[in-house]
């Protein structure tokens, strides 16, 4: 059982963290690239460690998330200030309690993220309607009625899907390497940089996204749209900061918005369809790309 007592620890594995704090490997991993949890300590290229404050941050986050429901955006805000989390009004373990699941089950909060995280690569990969739950809880190695502690249905799962979804790519925008970059050529392939790197399956999540959009589903639908909103704003705003500066060609800018970000998600899928092209290559061709379409000279700095 995961315990708050973490002073004095000895630097830990990831697997010796996954132990100690109940949160899965991948959900670990992932709360490191959105930048929740400092860097580890690099031993090797094979080998990091971690120490009390990756596991004191760990639960904080658990706590975020169970006593109060919080979206990994909240979450982040909440870090960032200094705030504990309230030992009241929890929202998620109020929904939990109802089904069976107590706030002393160490792997809650780990096993419901990690159902998330499946259900997005899956969703994005295959489509919402080819995949199954059995497709979900077999990915896993958890029996259904696990699932159903957690989740009514798969449109309930959908719903906390595109939650995420947006919380992560609203969180891509807070980076050091967009907010304090000028040139706004260099500042659209970083982000595209940071959603391949940080969600390998991008295109395949806004395929996702696009496609649950046209939901019957009002709530669904409205998340979705969200989701692909906090895409496009960030860009849309910098083509017409930069149009106001003289710094960039004179189009209207929530087309050309639509079209950079098609532009991105074309390319993530031609650069995961064999090793062709590298990584280094694709970035390379997007910069140049952008800087021909954007920019009517070379001066593209923004203030």
């Amino acid at each position: 059982m995961p315990t708050e007592q973490a002073s004095h620890m000895k630097p830990m594995k990831i697997s010796d963290l996954c132990i100690s704090s109940g949160l899965s490997k991948p959900t670990i991993t992932n709360y490191l690239k959105i930048g929740l949890l400092p860097p580890p300590l690099k031993v090797s290229s094979k080998m990091h460690l971690f120490d009390e404050t990756h596991l004191k941050t760990l639960l904080m986050i658990r706590r975020f998330r169970e006593e109060e429901g919080l979206s990994l955006l909240e979450i982040k805000d909440a870090l960032a200030s200094g705030r504990s989390p309230f030992k009241t009004g929890s929202k998620q373990v109020s929904q939990l309690a109802k089904k069976g699941v107590t706030q002393s089950d160490e792997s809650a909060t780990g096993k419901r993220d990690l159902i998330i995280d499946k259900a997005i690569r899956l969703f994005s990969t295959h489509g919402y309607e080819n995949v199954k739950i059995s497709d979900i809880t077999d990915a896993i190695s958890i029996g259904k009625g696990t699932f159903y502690l957690y989740f009514k249905d798969k449109k309930e799962l959908l719903h906390e899907c595109v939650e995420e979804i947006r919380a992560l790519l609203s969180l891509s925008e807070s980076r050091e390497d967009i907010l304090k970059e000028p040139d706004i050529v260099i500042r659209m392939r970083n982000r595209w940089m940071n959603f391949q790197t940080q969600h390998p399956h991008f295109g395949g999540i806004l395929q996702l996204v696009q496609s649950t959009a046209q939901s019957e589903d009002p709530v669904i639908r409205k998340k979705s749209i969200e989701s692909y909103n906090a895409v496009i704003k960030p860009v849309m705003d910098d083509i017409r900061r930069a149009q106001q500066e003289g710094l960039a060609l004179e189009m209207e800018p929530e087309l050309v918005a639509y079209a950079i970000i098609g532009i991105m998600e074309n390319m993530t899928f031609r650069l995961n369809q064999d090793d062709k092209y590298s990584f280094e290559m694709c970035s390379k061709a997007l910069e140049e790309l952008f800087r021909r379409i954007l920019t009517p000279c070379q001066v593209t700095r923004l203030t």
